[in-house]
């Protein structure tokens, strides 16, 4: 691969934050938070601090592909303006009208709404001089969702995923809209953990769990539909680099479902004699293996399935 091709994989990585911060920090505010001002504050700035990644990486990923098709090298390849025109008119396959640039454009607008939503709840709560309540963290977390919604949406069109046919491409939506929802509540639950009293530690973490299930359901159906739809077999798994990444996601996340397993069915009823260490470590880990998961999930849409055999355009 060339540099520019590394530089997008990064890019990428910037992006997954932009969707998994907000989901999962304004669901958080809503459903599990304890009720105080620092901790909302604190998941309003994360909140902010994601969608702010996500609109950088596509910037950024916008740059690196421009540099990718241009004839010029060095930095000045990513202002290149003739390449840029290419990539902005170029066509995203026969079942839209849609073109590149379209997308980038909804993708950038989307994480740009996302990013000004928390500032603005920031400061009506600061005007206010109150905690919200949980009606305006709801209709917060409604909001953010619809420009996020558009951002997950283009994921559909563009890569890998503008040649699957409609259900795989909404199996794509789905995929990275439930494991945004799992993982952008890791980091906030971790900070429960250190803020709130057990019993309120206990009781949100068995609501999360309850919720979870369903994250799940999506989160496997879709997985199922993509893995039938990217590999001929499953010795595709090993004996092609797209499959190989893959198993390292699939091993991956089972580790990251087996963690959650032990939150749920062990650490969590056990708070009160345990107290709160052993499951901040435990969530600790799991944001580790995430971490590693989004790696892999970078990597991954850089390579072409077996059952591609022409990469598609950007």
């Amino acid at each position: 691969m060339s540099i520019w091709e590394y530089a997008s994989i990064a890019a990428k990585f910037l992006i997954y934050p932009g969707i998994i911060l907000p989901f999962g920090g304004l669901l958080c505010l809503w459903l599990y938070a304890h009720r105080s001002r620092d901790f909302s504050e604190a998941l309003l700035v994360y909140a902010f601090c994601g969608a702010t990644l996500g609109t950088l990486g596509t910037f950024m990923y916008l740059l690196f592909q421009v540099a990718a098709v241009s004839s010029g090298s060095g930095l000045a390849a990513m202002f290149d303006s003739s390449a840029l025109g290419i990539l902005m008119q170029t066509p995203l396959g026969d079942s839209t009208q849609m073109q590149w640039g379209h997308v980038m454009l909804l993708r950038f607008l989307g994480f740009l709404a996302a990013a000004v939503i928390p500032i603005i709840a920031h400061f009506h709560s600061t005007r206010r001089g109150r905690t919200p309540g949980d009606a305006y963290c709801r209709r917060l977390f409604l909001l953010t969702c619809i420009p996020l919604l558009f951002v997950v949406g283009s994921f559909r069109m563009v890569g890998h995923a503008s040649v699957l046919g409609s259900i795989a491409q909404t199996a794509v939506a789905g995929h990275i809209l439930a494991l945004s929802l799992w993982i952008g509540c890791l980091f906030p639950l971790y900070l429960l953990c250190r803020a709130a009293p057990l019993d309120v530690l206990q009781q949100r973490m068995h609501r999360f769990g309850n919720h979870a299930r369903f994250i799940l359901i999506v989160l496997v159906v879709s997985g199922i539909v993509l893995f039938n739809e990217a590999l001929r077999s499953p010795l595709d798994l090993l004996h092609t680099p797209y499959g190989n990444i893959l198993l390292i996601k699939l091993l991956l996340t089972i580790g990251l479902l087996l963690i959650a397993a032990a939150n749920r069915f062990r650490l969590v009823p056990h708070l009160p004699t345990t107290g709160p260490t052993p499951l901040q470590r435990a969530i600790t880990l799991e944001m580790a293996v995430a971490l590693l998961i989004l790696v892999i999930t970078a990597t991954l849409s850089n390579t072409t399935p077996p059952t591609i055999f022409a990469p598609p355009a950007f």
